[in-house]
């Protein structure tokens, strides 16, 4: 609703909105054993001879799983603006007020939300803008006092082709500078990947994994433990944010070029303390606003688009690209005695593992009285198992010669670019997508082809060691083939082998259609538009990654379906 209150002061106005949401949502699996057979040998005089024999029978449909979720949700808000304009000079105003009140599935506990917001702006003729909000938020995470935060932010902007000094010319004909900084606030408090509320109080008592023993005969009996002794001092996790760009105009509106360079500086990020093992265990600690990280980069978009009259022919291109860092600066991290193990100064979710240097080929590379015994390596290494650098040059390879091995799964550079034109009803678009310093790992059946000895394989599976490819020179991506491969041997631990550059450059669409409606006969019988197109999408991909897709498995050990490649045909038709 908004109520105008002109006849006090013109420009002043009152709004306010209430709503609510209510969501129901039910699933109801049914399935049935599907018919089984094996191939079995008819007779073993004719080997040739073989026959379909049913191992399982099939079953009737039956409901397997049942299950429903709902939510609701109250919203209301409030809030007066004022904006008016006096000649060259505009001013805006604006205080708001809200409250939510979020009800999750069968939790009859609410998620509670409340804040005031105010903001100001001032323009002068569209040469010089700024602006000033606030934010006063509260949460119900945080323990009384310390609900409520105060986040502020600013704008400037700066229209320097608005001045009369600016030269009249062609070629630049609209240049703008602008800076901005703020502190924005979070309390969605994560710990292990889970949403957690009400830090601030100790969790109730839990029941132990382990029994408790009593008497002489060391009787086992179940029983309880402490859970997590609280924080009262958890509050808000707290980030300052500052840009400055610039955006310009060259032959008109004909080139357009946009700059930002960002940084963040994120406090008080809640992270487990590096408690003592004389303190108790380490889940007793509740996390505490200890960590700090910073991330910086920037952003660069260009934009063309013409128009050839003769012909009318229209066309354009745009093209973007973006790198963003980040940095660990405080996680009170334990005193390793290695700097190899150190994750400060690192980035967030930086991996770490073995560096792998090749395979051993040769048992004289294994025989070797000086090279370093691995730990997991068990009765006994052989060729085409994989050779680890000694990184603390200790003569022992283990969980201490860990370091820092490639870049996260997030990508640090994304870039892409798109096109496209207009002729006589004929139109045509394209979009690449790319990314880059970014890693993946490959693992589970990824990784070890015939898992747990029965498992099945990728085709990756036949670049697997062997003295017969390692003599001939031919592709090894693999170590060589063992029984029941396992995760804990020395081969498969986590290491730079298995990881792989997930770069890439896909063309993620293309179309071309065809508007009939531009035809005389077409528009006489009322169409106002015919278009029939045909569509492409993940058409191409060009990645130094074997085998697996590299937009989809970063972090999903290559146990995955690959791109689906899709063609459609259409027509689209308006009245």
């Amino acid at each position: 609703a908004l109520l105008k209150l002109d006849f006090l002061t013109k420009g002043l106005s009152l709004r306010g909105k209430a709503a609510y949401d209510n969501y129901y949502n039910q699933q109801v699996k049914r399935r049935r054993q599907i018919e089984l057979y094996d191939v079995k040998r008819i007779s073993a005089a004719d080997p040739t001879q073989y026959a379909l024999v049913v191992s399982q029978t099939g079953g009737v449909m039956s409901v397997s799983s049942e299950n429903y979720s709902k939510n609701r949700k109250f919203y209301s808000e409030a809030g007066i603006d004022y904006n008016r304009s006096f000649g060259v000079h505009t001013f805006g105003a604006l205080a708001l007020g809200t409250i939510e009140r979020y009800y999750n599935g069968q939790n009859e506990l609410p998620f509670n939300y409340m804040g005031l917001v105010g903001r100001v702006t001032y323009n002068y003729a569209n040469r010089y803008l700024g602006e000033f909000n606030i934010g006063y938020n509260g949460s119900e995470n945080f323990a009384k006092g310390k609900q409520f935060g105060i986040f502020p932010a600013f704008s400037l902007g700066y229209n320097i082709s608005e001045e009369d000094f600016f030269p009249e010319n062609n070629w630049l004909t609209f240049l703008k500078i602008r800076g901005s900084m703020g502190l924005v606030g979070n309390d969605k408090i994560y710990v292990n990947g889970a949403l957690q509320r009400f830090l601030f109080l100790p969790s109730s008592y839990e029941q132990a994994s382990d029994a408790y023993y009593f008497g002489t005969n060391h009787t086992a009996v179940s029983g309880y433990k402490e859970s997590s002794l609280g924080n009262p001092d958890v509050s808000w996790e707290t980030a300052l944010k500052q840009n400055i760009g610039f955006d310009s105009q060259l032959w008109g509106d004909r080139i357009r070029v946009t700059v930002d360079f960002f940084k963040e500086q994120r406090k008080d990020i809640l992270w487990s303390l590096n408690v003592p093992i004389t303190f108790g265990a380490s889940s007793l600690i509740a996390p505490y606003n200890v960590g700090q990280a910073e991330n910086w980069g920037y952003e660069l978009e260009l934009g063309y688009n013409n128009i050839v009259n003769s012909i009318g022919l229209k066309y354009w291109i745009n093209a973007n690209y973006s790198f963003s860092r980040n940095k660990i600066i405080y996680m009170d991290e334990v005193n390793h005695p290695y700097d190899n193990l150190f994750r400060t100064g690192q980035a967030i979710n930086q991996p770490f593992g073995l560096i792998c240097e090749g395979f051993y080929n040769t048992w004289d590379e294994i025989n070797d009285p000086d090279r370093p015994k691995s730990i997991w390596e068990g009765s006994g290494l052989q060729p085409g198992d994989l050779k680890y650098r000694d990184v603390n040059e200790d003569d022992v390879i283990n969980e201490n010669d860990y370091a820092p091995i490639g870049y996260p799964n997030m990508p640090e550079i994304i870039y892409g670019f798109s096109g496209g034109l207009s002729w006589k009803g004929l139109d045509f678009s394209f979009l690449f997508q790319g990314a880059t310093h970014v890693s993946t790992y490959i693992s589970s059946h990824g990784a070890t082809p015939f898992r747990s000895g029965n498992g099945t394989a990728f085709s990756n599976v036949e670049e697997s060691w062997s003295a017969e490819r390692y003599e001939q020179g031919l592709p090894i991506t693999l170590p060589r083939l063992t029984a029941a491969p396992s995760d804990d041997k020395h081969n498969y631990r986590y290491s730079s082998f298995w990881q792989q550059d997930a770069s890439y450059l896909r063309l993620k669409n293309m179309e071309i259609g065809y508007n009939f409606a531009v035809l005389p006969k077409i528009k006489n019988i009322g169409l106002s538009s015919a278009r029939i197109f045909i569509n492409g999408q993940n058409l191409l991909t060009f990645t130094p990654m074997r085998w697996f897709d590299p937009e989809i498995s970063a972090g999903t050990n290559g146990g995955v379906y690959p791109m689906t490649r899709i063609m459609s045909v259409g027509i689209n038709i308006q009245y």
